[in-house]
């Protein structure tokens, strides 16, 4: 009688992690290294070309899966260019953070003034 018990338990416990499991699905953004990027810019002070060669080709892969960046992931990128002085490309990634993510508009407004007083 008890080994039927545990047989039960265990079928059932079986079924919920399967449930569970076929529920997670498709991830809701792409993340690639953006928060690696992050991390290193300030804790480690690294460069930004490296950050930008990465964020780039996070762009590249999160297309090919077909997910959407996170949010943040655009601003800092245009940081990133903005300290490099290429900021045309900064004013891009400003403009498609504030598309994609209508919450950092005054923020994005802020960045693309500051970067607007910058010689093109």
């Amino acid at each position: 009688m008890e080994h039927k018990r545990t047989l039960i338990v265990l079928l059932i416990a079986s079924f919920i992690a399967s449930f569970v499991a076929s529920c997670a699905g498709k991830p809701l953004y792409y993340w690639g290294h953006y928060e690696d990027v992050i991390y290193s810019k300030f804790n480690e002070n690294a460069s930004p070309l490296n950050g930008i060669e990465l964020l780039l080709d996070d762009k590249k892969r999160a297309s090919t899966k077909g997910l959407p960046l996170p949010p943040g992931f655009h601003s800092h990128l245009g940081m990133l260019f903005y300290e490099v002085g290429n900021y045309s490309m900064a004013n891009e990634e400003f403009l498609v953070e504030k598309k994609n993510f209508l919450e950092s508009s005054v923020l994005m407004n802020r960045f693309l003034k500051i970067n607007g007083s910058k010689k093109q």
